[in-house]
């Protein structure tokens, strides 16, 4: 009778976290719904992304790490002029709740050396915004690196991320980018396509960070394939998938991350273990592809890419060039002597880059270099605190390859992946990735031994 009693009680109590997500999903949706210009059909179509995240909290952080396109399409759907900020944010505390419920969350984890440098690089970025010459811009430029920065390096971090949760985000983020490059190739059946142009075929991305998301799907399907060495029919759908992610970079046209897909293909060649002949034939068929893939982009754009390297910036008004990043580099160079210590502020160079470049139908609101963009408008101790940071994940990166090989060097190639990336492209918040990679770095080395054979 007593147990009886008891079971009813725990059946009780299992309803709990179901309830709770029912309220807290119903009160994030309001929220989204009254304080984005989303609009309600944006938000009713969002709906069942929200529940799915509940279902699977790992969703919501595949969403905000390069998952975020679906939202595109949603919001493009609906019509919504914005508000896919906002529904991300929403997506990522709903996950955080929900590994609340479901695990305790391990909070001392944020009393580590790199978690309290990321603190004070916050602090510095916020307080960036009151000298800022753009105070408006500044201060949602710093938002952002709090909300989606902030968030995305403690979160694996207070988790308690182990292998299981790292390659079910993984092969979920895979999963949808795999999606966009059968997309792509359906795109490519009905409509011309001319690899001389750049085309995205989600308006509201810009190519660049098409070919970004692309890339990281190649990446990820490789190495849970032969980095994690997961068989499973998920992981060869992915590996079959690929070749449509490829297509997809070629007709987005962007040269860095196709390099840096070919880059990651060539060191998982070289330095994943116990590899068989089938494994570095199916690698090295895959290093032939998109080699040949970007020797057809040279060519069949090599009159775009003279003009975006020899041609006067002057010349193109819609496109940022080669040249005008160098121009951009070589101004925050002249700037940062001047504003040695505490930089020009938060989102300062916004009106330098439109002053730089007036012809541009585009605004060139940062330098596309996240060091010289740091050292710029947050100073030298805002630099130092970031190189720091940068050094002790590498140091966890070092620590973690004693412990568990294939982790390492799954998240080394991320790592690299996003940072050259960011040395190139975007600005400090749009490269929000690469501190979800550093979290993940950081919480892998936390991983108990127990761990490493699941």
């Amino acid at each position: 009778m007593n147990s009886l009693g008891n079971n009813k009680i725990q059946a009780k109590y299992e309803y709990y976290p179901l309830i709770t997500g029912i309220i807290v999903c119903s009160i994030l949706v309001a929220a989204l719904a009254a304080f984005s210009d989303a609009g309600i059909l944006a938000v009713a179509l969002v709906i069942p992304l929200f529940i799915i995240t509940w279902l699977y909290p790992v969703i919501g952080i595949v969403l905000n790490f390069s998952g975020y396109f679906i939202l595109h399409v949603i919001f493009n759907l609906a019509g919504a002029e914005g508000g896919i900020l906002a529904a991300l944010l929403v997506l990522l505390f709903i996950s955080l709740i929900r590994y609340s419920l479901t695990d305790s969350l391990d909070f001392s984890q944020i009393k580590n050396l790199p978690w309290i440098l990321n603190a004070a690089l916050i602090i510095i970025i916020v307080s960036g915004v009151l000298y800022s010459p753009d105070k408006p811009y500044g201060s949602i430029k710093a938002l952002r690196f709090i909300l989606f920065n902030g968030l995305l390096f403690t979160i694996p971090q207070i988790i308690r991320f182990d292998r299981k949760k790292i390659v079910d985000l993984f092969f979920y983020t895979a999963l949808a980018v795999s999606f966009l490059g059968w997309a792509q190739i359906i795109y490519t059946l009905f409509y011309p396509v001319d690899l001389a142009m750049r085309i995205s075929i989600i308006s509201s991305i810009n190519e660049v960070w098409m070919g970004r998301i692309l890339s990281t799907g190649i990446i990820l399907s490789f190495a849970l394939a032969f980095g994690f060495k997961v068989r499973s029919n998920g992981v060869l759908y992915l590996l079959l998938s690929t070749p449509g992610m490829f297509w997809g970079i070629l007709i987005v046209g962007t040269r860095g991350p196709m390099m840096t897909a070919l880059l990651a293909l060539f060191i998982l060649f070289l330095f994943h273990k116990k590899r068989s002949s089938v494994e570095l034939l199916t690698i090295f068929s895959a290093l032939l592809f998109v080699f040949s893939a970007g020797v057809l982009l040279f060519i069949r754009r090599l009159v775009g890419f003279s003009s975006r390297i020899l041609l006067n910036p002057a010349d193109l008004q819609t496109d940022i060039s080669t040249l005008h990043r160098i121009w951009a580099w070589a101004k925050c160079i002249e700037l940062i002597p001047q504003n040695l210590f505490l930089g020009i502020g938060t989102g300062g160079f916004r009106p330098i880059g439109i002053a730089l470049f007036p012809w541009l139908n585009v605004t060139y609101a940062y330098p596309h270099n996240l060091l010289l963009e740091v050292l710029t408008e947050n100073g030298i101790f805002a630099f130092a605190l970031l190189i720091v940071l940068l050094i002790l994940t590498i140091k966890r990166l070092i620590s973690l390859n004693t412990k568990y090989y294939d982790l390492s060097l799954v998240l080394f190639l991320l790592f690299l992946h996003f940072f050259l990336n960011a040395m190139v492209s975007g600005d400090i918040t749009m490269n929000s990735d690469l501190w979800l990679v550093m979290g993940l770095i950081i919480a892998s080395d936390l991983i108990p031994v127990k761990n490493s054979c699941e």
